[in-house]
């Protein structure tokens, strides 16, 4: 983009990072609810500055302080091997945990989750849910055992696009507590409204179709459809890919709360300065092989990225 600029190229560049932002551009538009206000020039500006553009309001820390008690053991996995995709994963949760999985993009992480939770499962290794081996051959078994799943790609896989919201947000609950052929509306449209207010879903009512909210609404939809199923262990892949800063700053403030209540949660991300502000331990992958186990708050950005990338960390 650099070498294009130089040769007199215009680039008009759309990004929720505002790291990016400030690296590569001379200007920058700020949007929010479909509305401009206001063009920066970014040398004059600064990423607080942006962010309380973005937000409407002053954005008093970017990764709230965890709280959660880290308890028992909820789900072990031993020797999970799907071949040439991932080889002999080991790892536990335990309740009130978050535990970060990175690598470079094609690492394995997604695999990984969609193999515990039934979609593409494993070929070999086992999975202990409360030390209790258990075999999961679908998401339908994984629900029943109290899993719930934020999948990386919300549109394909997260929500049924031609649905409101609130029959998004029951779908999860109706194949965890099937209650027959009928469904209650009047059940469906208050729960849904409990979520809708809870994480300030921007919606004019809630049978508006979820295909035309912003990435960060989708996102908040789809938490509400596992937190309704009241899940003990909540495996993320990619939790705040392609939503701005504010609605990360809600999905993290959610996690912190589902942990503080208990719940495991497993979030892939390959976002290292995420992973290391919002998770208490990392695993870190390389072509789909574990190479190491860290504790966040023992390690730093260098470090992961060097065994991300197959290099010895300095000493």
């Amino acid at each position: 983009m650099r070498r294009l600029r130089e040769g007199g190229v215009t680039i008009l560049y759309i990004s929720h990072r505002l790291e990016e932002v400030e690296r590569i551009c001379d200007y920058v538009t700020v949007l929010r609810d479909g509305r401009v206000i206001d063009t920066l020039e970014v040398a004059e500006t600064t990423t607080r500055t942006l962010t309380n553009l973005m937000l409407g309001r002053t954005l008093l820390e970017h990764f709230p302080r965890r709280s959660a008690r880290i308890g028992k053991e909820l789900l072990r996995v031993q020797g999970l091997t799907r071949y040439g995709v991932f080889e002999d994963v080991d790892f536990t949760l335990h309740s009130g945990e978050l535990l970060g999985i990175t690598g470079v993009i094609g690492s394995g992480g997604t695999a990984i989750l969609h193999a515990v939770f039934g979609i593409n499962p494993a070929d070999e290794g086992q999975v202990y849910v409360d030390h209790r081996l258990v075999q999961i051959r679908s998401p339908q078994d994984a629900i029943a055992l109290g899993m719930g799943l934020l999948s990386e790609d919300r549109q394909e896989k997260g929500l049924v696009l031609d649905m409101g919201i609130g029959e998004n947000i029951n779908l999860a609950l109706l194949e965890k507590e099937p209650r027959g052929p009928l469904i209650d509306h009047k059940q469906e449209a208050e729960l849904a409204l409990h979520f809708v207010e809870s994480f300030r879903i921007n919606i004019p009512y809630p049978a508006f179709k979820a295909r035309y909210l912003s990435g960060g609404n989708q996102q908040k939809v789809i938490v509400s459809k596992w937190m309704a199923t009241a899940p003990r262990i909540l495996l993320c892949d990619e939790p705040t890919q392609g939503i701005d800063i504010g609605a990360k700053v809600e999905v993290y403030r959610v996690l912190n709360d589902l942990a503080r209540r208990g719940v495991g949660i497993i979030m892939v991300s390959n976002d290292v300065t995420e992973i290391l502000n919002v998770c208490d331990r990392v695993l870190v992958l390389r072509y789909g092989n574990p190479v190491c186990t860290l504790r966040c708050q023992d390690t730093d950005r260098a470090t992961v990225m060097a065994y991300m990338l197959g290099e010895t960390p300095d000493e």
